[in-house]
């Protein structure tokens, strides 16, 4: 299940509906769903997949290299004591980080909702493309796109100072 925040897959999926990972992030993982992401670029030449490889790689480079360059082979699930603490959010969370009409745009994008979909907070997931978003809510789809670009950064930048999950570092 992909990080839509940071980047990244975790390893598996723990529910029928595809949206609660077990959030431990394994770099051979990502490594081979880099590879096949590029692969299907070059097949389709769509730039969705060449984004997705790129968000990848970038996920590696930030999160998963050593200050010295090697590699970590491993993310674990759980900081602070808690499954996915690092990775999920309340509504309230997201509200007073961004800017009310960012906040909007950015809770439908990643469906959030007050209840939450994992104990009470929500796992950030997209159910539909930014297009069809931005024609729900009547905006330009340039505009939303640079919306939710700049709502994630920010949200990126929050989960940053949050205390981080174990890294394997054999």
């Amino acid at each position: 299940i992909y990080d839509q925040i940071g980047g990244g897959l975790a390893r598996y999926r723990t529910d029928y509906k595809w949206q609660v990972p077990h959030f431990e992030k394994m770099l051979y993982d990502n490594a081979l769903f880099t590879t096949a992401l590029i692969e299907t670029y070059q097949v389709t030449g769509k730039k969705e997949f060449a984004d997705y490889a790129n968000d990848l790689l970038n996920y590696i480079d930030r999160d998963m290299t050593s200050k010295e360059g090697a590699f970590f082979s491993a993310e674990d699930a759980d900081s602070e004591g808690a499954e996915g603490k690092f990775y999920v959010w309340a509504r309230e969370e997201i509200e007073n980080t961004l800017a009310r009409k960012t906040a909007s745009v950015a809770i439908s994008y990643y469906n959030v909702t007050e209840k939450g979909n994992f104990e009470g907070k929500n796992i950030l997931n997209v159910s539909r493309p930014s297009k069809m978003l931005s024609e729900q809510l009547g905006l330009d789809g340039n505009a939303c796109n640079t919306i939710i670009k700049s709502a994630r950064s920010k949200l990126l930048d929050v989960r940053a100072q949050r205390i981080r999950p174990l890294k394997d570092d054999k």
